[in-house]
């Protein structure tokens, strides 16, 4: 049991942070796309709903799969790589790998994404010589988003490195 719930508390979490990429990715799509996008149907909105979850599945299934072959190989099949001390991943590098590197390269992304979208809106203000509200509205909108799909993960990082706990209940 403890190993299922290893499996399960890993994958989720990666899961989380896959939709945070996806999320992410689609708001600098739309805020830096030089054209306006159609109103989609709602076949095509189905559509792109089962692509975004088969999409945001591929990278927790993948990593998850990548400890449990790469343990059973190291381990002679004595190991799967979750729930041995803790029901979680069994070592501190696995937790590194395994972990902090997805996140960290989820976060990353993100600040990527809104630096890009940032520089882009300024761009297009500066063509047109003044600042619309629309434009003043999207990039407030725009931050507030990347807030909730950056901060956090990047307190759980920070809290994870510096042993902080605050941090951590934040989080």
């Amino acid at each position: 049991m403890c190993k299922a719930v290893g499996v399960a508390t890993h994958l989720t979490w990666l899961w989380m942070f896959s939709w945070s990429f996806i999320c992410s990715f689609n708001m600098f799509r739309d805020f830096t796309s030089r054209t306006r996008n159609s109103v989609p149907t709602r076949q095509e909105d189905r559509l792109n709903l089962i692509k975004r979850f088969v999409a945001s599945l591929l990278m927790p299934v993948a990593v998850v799969l990548a400890v449990v072959v790469t343990t059973l190989i190291l381990t002679e099949g004595e190991n799967i790589g979750y729930g041995e001390n803790l029901c979680y991943l069994d070592t501190p590098l696995t937790v590194g790998l395994a972990v902090l590197a997805p996140m960290t390269l989820v976060v990353g992304c993100n600040v990527v994404f809104f630096t890009l979208t940032v520089l882009n809106i300024e761009r297009i203000r500066h063509l047109h010589h003044h600042v619309t509200s629309s434009d003043t509205r999207n990039l407030l909108v725009y931050v507030k988003l990347s807030s909730l799909t950056g901060a956090f993960w990047t307190m759980a990082l920070v809290g994870e490195v510096t042993d902080m706990d605050f941090l951590r209940y934040l989080f």
